[in-house]
Protein backbone atom coordinates (compact mmCIF):
# COMPACT_ATOMS: atom_id res chain seq x y z
CA UNK A 1 0.00 0.00 0.00
CA UNK A 2 1.16 3.21 -0.61
CA UNK A 3 1.05 6.28 1.40
CA UNK A 4 -0.70 9.67 -0.41
CA UNK A 5 1.51 12.16 -1.37
CA UNK A 6 1.30 15.17 1.31
CA UNK A 7 1.72 17.43 -1.28
CA UNK A 8 -1.25 16.68 -3.20
CA UNK A 9 -3.99 18.82 -4.27
CA UNK A 10 -6.33 17.24 -2.08
CA UNK A 11 -4.34 17.15 0.90
CA UNK A 12 -3.77 20.57 0.09
CA UNK A 13 -7.77 21.43 -0.12
CA UNK A 14 -8.47 20.13 3.28
CA UNK A 15 -7.28 22.61 5.49
CA UNK A 16 -8.95 25.55 3.24
CA UNK A 17 -12.20 23.57 3.44
CA UNK A 18 -11.62 23.57 7.60
CA UNK A 19 -11.20 27.26 7.72
CA UNK A 20 -13.84 28.05 5.33
CA UNK A 21 -16.24 25.94 7.51
CA UNK A 22 -14.61 27.07 10.87
CA UNK A 23 -15.62 30.83 9.24
CA UNK A 24 -18.48 30.47 8.47
CA UNK A 25 -19.75 28.57 11.99
CA UNK A 26 -17.85 31.95 13.46
CA UNK A 27 -20.08 34.08 11.50
CA UNK A 28 -23.42 32.50 12.36
CA UNK A 29 -22.99 32.35 15.92
CA UNK A 30 -21.75 36.24 15.62
CA UNK A 31 -25.18 37.15 13.88
CA UNK A 32 -27.53 35.01 16.30
CA UNK A 33 -25.71 36.54 19.59
CA UNK A 34 -25.95 39.88 17.88
CA UNK A 35 -29.40 39.05 17.10
CA UNK A 36 -30.63 38.29 20.46
CA UNK A 37 -29.00 40.98 22.11
CA UNK A 38 -30.67 44.04 19.83
CA UNK A 39 -34.38 44.76 20.39
CA UNK A 40 -36.84 44.79 17.71
CA UNK A 41 -36.46 47.62 15.88
CA UNK A 42 -40.28 47.42 14.33
CA UNK A 43 -41.69 49.04 17.84
CA UNK A 44 -44.23 51.63 17.72
CA UNK A 45 -44.18 54.15 20.82
CA UNK A 46 -47.82 55.70 19.80
CA UNK A 47 -48.69 55.15 23.56
CA UNK A 48 -51.28 57.73 23.57
CA UNK A 49 -53.50 60.14 20.96
CA UNK A 50 -53.00 63.36 23.12
CA UNK A 51 -50.16 65.46 22.60
CA UNK A 52 -47.22 65.14 25.26
CA UNK A 53 -47.37 68.16 26.52
CA UNK A 54 -51.36 67.19 27.66
CA UNK A 55 -50.03 63.70 28.29
CA UNK A 56 -47.11 65.03 30.70
CA UNK A 57 -50.05 67.85 32.46
CA UNK A 58 -52.71 65.11 33.34
CA UNK A 59 -49.68 62.70 34.90
CA UNK A 60 -48.11 65.29 36.60
CA UNK A 61 -51.56 66.14 37.94
CA UNK A 62 -52.36 62.49 38.99
CA UNK A 63 -48.47 62.34 40.80
CA UNK A 64 -48.20 59.42 38.45
CA UNK A 65 -44.37 58.23 37.69
CA UNK A 66 -43.73 58.85 34.55
CA UNK A 67 -40.77 58.42 31.58
CA UNK A 68 -39.97 61.14 29.35
CA UNK A 69 -38.73 60.43 26.18
CA UNK A 70 -36.92 62.82 23.90
CA UNK A 71 -35.79 61.26 20.69
CA UNK A 72 -35.72 62.24 16.82
CA UNK A 73 -36.87 60.02 14.23
CA UNK A 74 -33.36 60.48 12.45
CA UNK A 75 -30.95 59.50 15.04
CA UNK A 76 -30.03 55.70 15.38
CA UNK A 77 -29.18 55.97 18.91
CA UNK A 78 -33.27 57.12 19.65
CA UNK A 79 -34.05 53.93 16.61
CA UNK A 80 -32.19 52.06 19.60
CA UNK A 81 -33.84 53.38 22.12
CA UNK A 82 -37.57 53.14 20.93
CA UNK A 83 -37.05 49.59 20.00
CA UNK A 84 -35.43 48.90 24.23
CA UNK A 85 -38.29 51.21 25.48
CA UNK A 86 -40.82 49.49 23.09
CA UNK A 87 -39.61 46.00 24.49
CA UNK A 88 -39.05 46.79 28.09
CA UNK A 89 -41.64 49.34 29.59
CA UNK A 90 -45.12 47.07 28.71
CA UNK A 91 -44.22 45.28 31.17
CA UNK A 92 -44.79 48.90 33.76
CA UNK A 93 -47.63 50.22 31.16
CA UNK A 94 -50.46 50.16 34.46
CA UNK A 95 -47.85 52.24 36.72
CA UNK A 96 -45.86 54.06 34.86
CA UNK A 97 -47.09 56.99 31.97
CA UNK A 98 -44.65 56.79 28.70
CA UNK A 99 -44.21 60.45 26.88
CA UNK A 100 -42.96 59.95 24.03
CA UNK A 101 -41.64 63.42 22.96
CA UNK A 102 -40.01 64.09 19.20
CA UNK A 103 -37.49 66.76 19.31
CA UNK A 104 -38.30 68.51 16.06
CA UNK A 105 -42.03 68.76 16.63
CA UNK A 106 -42.71 72.25 17.72
CA UNK A 107 -45.56 71.63 20.06
CA UNK A 108 -43.19 69.87 22.26
CA UNK A 109 -40.88 73.61 22.57
CA UNK A 110 -42.18 73.80 25.59
CA UNK A 111 -41.27 70.46 27.15
CA UNK A 112 -37.94 70.79 25.66
CA UNK A 113 -37.42 74.12 27.49
CA UNK A 114 -38.36 72.97 30.47
CA UNK A 115 -36.62 70.02 31.13
CA UNK A 116 -33.47 71.46 29.65
CA UNK A 117 -33.31 69.15 27.12
CA UNK A 118 -30.18 69.66 24.52
CA UNK A 119 -29.18 66.23 23.69
CA UNK A 120 -31.33 62.88 22.25
CA UNK A 121 -31.96 60.58 23.30
CA UNK A 122 -32.61 61.47 26.66
CA UNK A 123 -34.61 59.79 29.29
CA UNK A 124 -36.43 61.83 32.34
CA UNK A 125 -37.56 59.25 34.94
CA UNK A 126 -39.63 61.27 37.22
CA UNK A 127 -41.57 59.53 40.51
CA UNK A 128 -44.85 60.16 42.05
CA UNK A 129 -43.06 63.44 44.02
CA UNK A 130 -41.55 64.91 41.13
CA UNK A 131 -37.85 64.07 42.02
CA UNK A 132 -36.42 63.76 38.36
CA UNK A 133 -33.66 61.50 37.45
CA UNK A 134 -31.72 62.00 34.05
CA UNK A 135 -30.28 59.67 31.71
CA UNK A 136 -28.76 60.72 28.67
CA UNK A 137 -27.77 58.45 25.62
CA UNK A 138 -28.58 54.52 25.33
CA UNK A 139 -29.60 52.17 28.06
CA UNK A 140 -29.61 48.05 27.55
CA UNK A 141 -33.06 46.46 28.41
CA UNK A 142 -31.84 45.06 31.51
CA UNK A 143 -30.66 48.90 32.93
CA UNK A 144 -33.95 50.11 31.86
CA UNK A 145 -36.02 47.57 33.32
CA UNK A 146 -33.92 48.41 36.57
CA UNK A 147 -35.26 51.95 36.63
CA UNK A 148 -38.70 50.92 35.42
CA UNK A 149 -38.79 48.96 38.25
CA UNK A 150 -37.67 51.05 40.93
CA UNK A 151 -39.89 53.97 39.91
CA UNK A 152 -42.58 51.63 40.24
CA UNK A 153 -41.91 50.79 43.39
CA UNK A 154 -41.62 54.08 44.99
CA UNK A 155 -38.04 54.63 45.14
Amino acid sequence: MTKPDPKSPVVRRRPHTLVFVGLFLAVVVVLTIKARLEPPTNVSLAVSDLAPTVQFAQAQAAGQPMLLFFHSDTCSSCTYMKATIGQVWPAYRQQIELVSINVYDQQNSDLLRTEGIRVVPTLVFIDQTGTRQVEVGTMRPEMLDQRLAGLAAGS
